[in-house]
């Protein structure tokens, strides 16, 4: 009886000893597919200029590779790739579908996500330009950026050219993004379809390489999703239209200067949850979905150089829709196709705005009287509009704005004494307008004003603007000014560009 006991007691250790050989022996197996399928991916790569992947080899453990981490439990596998900014060359091997652990994924040219303002900028090849006064070249909020007409209609295949172009400060609610320097990966063709198999994937930054074809596909098996980087690709065609309802869980949508077009899915406000979307510089048209202000926990959205379009009161929508999104800081709608008066409802956005662009469309009427409830606006951009009427005094009241582009517009009269009030201004444009009279004497109280450009409009400079400790530039560019400038001027020791009008006969500098 003892016997029978010791016995069965002897095969139930067996068995379980067997049953973790074999689990053990699984767990070994995926680990080593792990270690295979990121040999099979340097397999693939034909360029690897600084010897990034040079540690990916048998004498180690995989985990200890450059650019990977992996679980921290045992067995170990891999929970994420970081190859961004390498100069890697060379295409993706469909063995990265084999990574069932991993959660993160950026092979981004740029480490993404990558702020508007601080792209790795694409520089479209040479092609016919939209007409666009000359003044604008030097208005625009950074210098680069302006430059970068493409055909109306479409998106030039971007050329690279990575360089910091801006020096604007990333919103409160978006400082966790970081931002690193800009250096090329050159992946190239499709995006495998394996991808649809790492089911728990939840950050894939794959920006600025060199991507063709339509939307990936297998990415809308993700469903775990929360960061989606696709920018600067070649990608074309519809964006799907249940991309809102398959990824739920997104929280950041980039899909910046592609060939995507059609219409802005109406299934994103499905994804609750998203903060970030920039879909700028590609070919989207249509209307913006009016039920935008769904997504209560948006933070920037950025719809510039696209082919957008809102003239009729129905048109508009979107922007009463926007008044739902209390924790908008950044919007952008710069270079589309709006027409008309701006409706009185961009007053409805929250406070907690900082940033509007509207620049470059066909927007008439006064200056937007919905911009005084927008206390917190850091800068405010409506240059090259058919804006028309005099600058309103209120806009002296926003003390919060840092720079101010009018430029390009149809704006006259004098510029209101007001202006001297916006003590946090560093660059006021307002060139290329009607403007008339002498600037104000008391713009010598805006004391970290960097730039000022007034070229082609009608007045004098007064002498106490060569006051202003921190005035580097200055344009007065077919201005109707005449006689010899003051001796002041040598008083402007940070003054580094001075545009001065023809009729100006006398040059007077006596920098000390």
């Amino acid at each position: 009886m003892k016997a029978t006991t010791v016995g069965h007691f002897l095969l139930l250790v067996m068995t379980c000893s067997a049953t973790a050989i074999t689990t053990s022996s699984a767990s070994g197996n995926e680990t080593e597919t792990d270690g295979l399928s990121l040999l099979d991916l340097k397999k693939s790569i034909t360029l690897d200029p600084q010897q990034a992947l040079a540690s990916w080899n048998g004498s180690t453990h995989f985990c200890s590779w450059e650019g990977i981490m992996c679980t921290a439990t045992i067995p170990r596998h891999v929970a994420s790739i970081r190859l961004e900014r390498r100069g890697l060359v060379g295409q993706i091997s469909p063995s990265l579908g084999n990574f069932t652990f991993l959660r993160n994924l950026s092979l981004a040219s740029c480490n993404q996500p990558v702020l508007r303002r601080n792209p790795c900028i694409p520089r479209p090849p040479p092609a016919t330009p939209v007409p666009v006064p000359e003044q604008q070249h030097a208005a625009g909020e950074d210098t680069e950026f302006h430059k970068l007409f493409q055909p109306q209609g479409a998106v030039a295949a971007p050329e690279r050219s990575c360089r910091t172009v801006s020096n604007r400060t990333v919103p409160p609610g978006l400082r966790q993004l970081q931002l690193r320097a800009c250096a090329s990966n050159n992946f190239v063709g499709s995006i495998p379809d394996e991808f649809a198999r790492l089911s728990n994937m939840q950050q894939l930054y794959m920006g600025a390489n060199q991507w063709s074809g339509g939307f990936p596909q297998a990415v809308m098996n993700l469903s775990a999703l929360t960061d989606l980087s696709l920018g600067l690709h070649l990608l074309s065609g519809e964006v799907p239209a249940d991309l809102g309802s398959a990824l739920r869980n997104l929280l950041l949508l980039e899909l910046p200067v592609n060939f995507f077009h059609g219409h802005i899915p109406p299934s994103l406000t499905n994804a609750s949850g998203l903060s970030y979307i920039d879909i700028s510089r590609n070919s989207f048209s249509g209307v913006v979905p009016s039920t935008i202000g769904r997504l209560k926990r948006l933070e920037m959205l950025n719809l510039e150089y696209n082919l957008l379009q809102a003239e009729s009161k129905q048109d508009w929508e979107f922007l009463n829709s926007l008044a739902n999104c209390t924790e908008l800081i950044d919007f952008s709608v710069t270079r589309n196709r709006l027409w008309g008066h701006v409706p009185a409802s961009l007053g409805s956005l929250t406070s907690q705005l900082q940033y509007l662009y509207m620049s470059e469309n066909q927007l008439s009427g006064e200056f937007p009287s919905g911009v005084a409830n927008l206390g917190n606006l850091f800068i405010v951009s409506l240059d090259a509009n058919q804006f028309s009427g005099a600058l309103p005094e209120w806009l002296g009241s926003l003390q919060n704005l840092q720079k101010v582009l009018l430029g390009s517009n149809y704006f006259s009269g004098a510029i209101p004494s007001s202006f001297s009030n916006l003590s946090q201004v560093a660059e006021l444009y307002l060139e290329s307008n009607r403007l008339v009279s002498q600037i104000p004497t008391s713009f010598a109280n805006l004391s970290i004003l960097q730039v000022l450009n007034i070229s082609n409009n009608h007045g004098s400079i007064p002498k106490e603007l060569f006051q202003i400790p921190t005035i580097r530039q200055i344009r007065l560019y077919l201005n109707n000014l005449h006689g010899a400038l003051h001796p002041a001027m040598g008083n402007a020791r940070q003054l580094t560009y001075l545009q001065l009008p023809t009729s100006v006969k006398q040059f007077v500098w006596t920098n000390p």
